[in-house]
Order: structure tokens, then sequence, then C-alpha cells
């Protein structure tokens, strides 16, 4: 049993060496077909032009159109430039208690805005006379400088304006001081006596000065157009 092991062992390892021997000199020749095989791809293959064979991209930027049958490009009508808007007029800043009117000054204006139901209009125009004011054009009170011309006029503060007739039942709940003049010593000296005129007739019928906002009159408020009226400019 040991002997035909051994034979067995030396017949196997002669097989091995005989086997390796031969593919020394004998190597494996690789398949040509085998090299050759494509593997399948994901990719989508460019379709074939229809018109003819493809031409590349620098064949294609040589071709040129003869000027002679080329179509003109279509024109496209060109759109009108719009015209420029007309500058519009700026208005006075809110609250400065003037307006200006072209060519004529400016106009300052103080409301006195009355308790309750109103006043009588018997007793508001009486204060009016003792104030020294007239009745004028267009049925409003005017205050009269020494040369006969109106300094500054009140009227009624809510519409239609009218002081001058007015039935002895009616009750006044407003009046509106102003004037126009352009800004300067001459307009500060009116406005100063226009607003102690507003002052009596809200002290004497408990009613508000307001400026022309119709805001209460406070102490900055009334240096601020008093400042106005003299042509200095409020920088704030």
């Amino acid at each position: 049993m040991s002997v035909l092991r051994i034979i067995l062992i030396i017949v196997g390892v002669a097989f091995i060496v005989g086997v390796y021997l031969y593919t020394r000199r004998h190597p494996p020749r690789r398949d040509a077909r085998r090299e050759e095989r494509i593997e399948p791809t994901f990719t989508r293959p460019e379709a074939p032009d229809a018109a003819g064979p493809s031409v590349t991209a620098p064949e294609r930027a040589d071709i040129r159109p003869d000027p002679a049958t080329a179509e003109p490009p279509p024109s496209h009508p060109t759109e009108p430039e719009p015209e420029p808007e007309p500058e519009r007029p700026k208005r006075p800043a809110a609250g400065t208690g003037r307006t200006q009117a072209p060519g004529r000054g400016s106009i300052f204006s103080l409301a006195l805005r009355l308790p309750g139901e109103g006043v009588p209009s018997a007793s508001l125009l009486r204060m009016l006379e003792r104030l020294e004011f007239t009745p004028g054009e267009r049925h409003v009170y005017h205050r009269l400088g020494p040369d006969g011309e109106p300094l500054f006029t009140a009227a009624n503060l809510f519409e239609p304006g009218v002081l001058h007739p007015l039935p002895e039942d009616a009750m006044l709940r407003g009046l509106v001081f102003f004037f126009q003049a352009p800004p300067g010593g001459e307009a500060s000296g009116r406005f100063d006596r226009m607003l102690g005129a507003a002052r009596e007739c809200a002290e004497r019928f408990g009613g508000r000065v307001e400026d022309s906002s119709h805001r209460p009159l406070t102490a900055a408020r009334e240096l601020e157009l008093k400042l106005s009226a003299a042509g200095a400019r409020n920088s704030s």
C-alpha cells in the first residue's frame, strides 16, 4: 500500500513538471476576435444627417450664401421712443403755513377752530369789528392798513367762506385768516398782527388757533411760521 502511494506521488509530480515545461515552451495564443469585441454602451448614437453626409464645424464655417440669391433678413419695425413726461410743478412742503402763488408771492394763513356747535355769527362779527375788520368784497372781512389796502382777511373756515351777510341764527364753527405777500419784513409784520387777531378771537370764544394744515399752533410751530414770513429758511 505504501509502495503504490509512493508511485502515484512520483507520477503526479512528473505530470506537473511536464505540464510546466510544456507551457514554458508553448505559451497559449490570444484570441484576436476576443480582443476586437466592443462592449455595449448606454450613449445614444447620433442620427445621420438626412440631407447628406455630415459636415464638420470648420467645413460649415466655410459655407457662405450667395449674395445674389440670399434672402434679406426680416426687418423688425423699430418702436418709437417714448416722449419725455412734462415736468410737474412742485407742491410746497406740507405744514409750511404758506402756499406759493406764481408771480404774486406766498399766501400765509391761520385757522381758528371754535368749540362745540360753533358761535353765533352776530357775536363773532362784532368781535371782528372791534378788531377793526370791515366788510369787503366776496362777502368777507378785511383788516385795512394805513393806506386803505387790506393787510389780511378773515373768512368762514367752511364752505362757501361767506361772513357777510349771514342769517341772525347762523352759527360759525371757525374762521380762516390769510394774506398774500412776498416773504420779508412787510410779511413778517402782517403775520404778527394776523396772529394777534386770531388769538384774541380764540381767547374770547374758547377756540384754538391752528396752522394751515389744521395742526395746533405750538411755540415751535409759531416760530417756524414767523421765520417763514420773514424769509428765513428753516433747515430742519
